[in-house]
């Protein structure tokens, strides 16, 4: 059976997922961690692309087990995953000891795989059918998408945990956009995954060549190159601020609260302070900038942006931000030109804040004069 233009495109695809992981391997000043499971992810991509191609093909007609080493790929990919995002954010890898259980089921695979199933395939275990074959490959695939799954689920839960803690301590938008992107992009790959899976086992025979996984796999290599090119544009996308992990946060919640003189008295003088110094026109402005110009315990002023405001400290600065900016609006200017002068740093940001504190663009409340209401002191 000869190659046809898909297959050579995610030939060349894993081609490229080679050349990237090496180019990503060689570059300096950034997460070194990090580099390292993303290329070691471009690499098992690569492999299981190629592995997908030579399936069913004379190649592995002969040399039937190149496919099933490359096959238990599928239970690396969400640990991987998980401890690329881990290393990304600056978060604690789990200690050697405990770090190869996230290996053990691809192990399994390789054992259950490569030695029970071979031998049948060989003819020397000789009591398998064609349909035992079915429902072990049929479970491990199931038991594969739901590993995947649950790494994504703590990988992104990790990262929400990350932005909240981020958007407390930071007033720029530069949370980590990347990640999100490329754990959004494998969410929509375990989706397909999920498809052709259910495809294969209502009409196993049909699809024994496995064609409805081409889009699944090219959709994969089409993601991770993509996002991978980005690393290579910006290398400063393997660099996340550190922050401190923090296991009990001071929630904001729409249910009203007793607040104690203290948070009011340290409310006031917060408000007056961002009133008159206007620290917040500073687009990189960080919680602990404020810790030191007030000379103020740390804890307490996020405690009192947290309930005296019942914001984050992202969302009360780019308050500020808007009120100033409808205060010096002026139509000899662009929106962009009066955003970055009160403490935005893009347009997206920009549009952003504003919509979230009046309900619409500038645009429209600039032509229909929408009242704003001003910070709650």
């Amino acid at each position: 059976m000869g190659i046809n233009w898909l297959e050579q495109f995610i030939l060349f695809g894993a081609m490229q997922g080679f050349l990237l992981a090496l180019v990503i391997s060689r570059m300096k000043n950034s997460n070194q961690v990090a580099k390292v499971f993303l290329g070691s992810l471009l690499v098992l991509t690569s492999f299981i692309l190629i592995g997908r191609v030579f399936f069913q093909t004379e190649f592995l007609q002969k040399y039937w087990m190149v496919y099933t080493y490359t096959d238990i790929i599928i239970f690396l990919f969400g640990p991987i995953i998980y401890l690329f995002t881990c290393s990304l954010l600056g978060r604690k890898l789990p200690p050697v000891s405990k770090l190869h259980w996230h290996f053990w089921p691809a192990l399994i695979h390789l054992f259950i795989v490569n030695t029970f199933l071979s031998l049948a395939i060989a003819g020397v275990i000789t009591f398998l059918t064609r349909l035992h074959f079915i429902l072990i490959y049929s479970t491990l695939e199931f038991l594969a998408i739901a590993s995947l799954g649950i790494y994504l689920w703590k990988s992104v839960k990790l990262f929400n945990q990350y932005e909240l803690e981020y958007f407390s301590n930071y007033s720029s938008p530069n949370v980590h956009s990347f990640l999100k992107h490329f754990l959004f992009f494998f969410l929509i790959i375990l989706g397909f995954w999920m498809i052709a899976f259910f495809m294969k086992s209502v009409n196993l025979v049909i699809d024994n060549n496995g064609t409805v996984y081409y889009g699944f796999w090219t959709l994969g290599a089409i993601s991770t190159y993509f996002l991978s090119y980005k690393v290579l544009l910006d290398p400063e996308i393997l660099k996340a601020p550190k922050l401190e992990e923090s296991k009990i946060f001071d929630k904001i919640t729409s249910i009203p609260i007793p607040i104690s003189q203290e948070i009011l008295n340290t409310k006031t003088q917060l408000a007056y302070f961002l009133e008159s110094k206007k620290v917040y026109q500073n687009p990189n402005l960080s919680l602990n900038d404020l810790v030191e110009a007030m000379q103020i315990n740390r804890h307490d002023l996020s405690k009192t942006i947290n309930q005296g405001f019942n914001k984050n400290f992202f969302d009360l600065i780019n308050s500020y931000r808007i009120q100033e900016f409808i205060e010096k609006y002026d139509a000899k200017y662009t929106f962009l030109e009066i955003a970055f002068e009160v403490g935005f740093n893009s347009k997206s940001a920009f549009n952003r804040a504003f919509r979230k504190e009046t309900g619409t663009n500038p645009s429209t409340y600039f032509k229909n004069q929408i009242p704003f209401q001003k910070v709650n002191f």
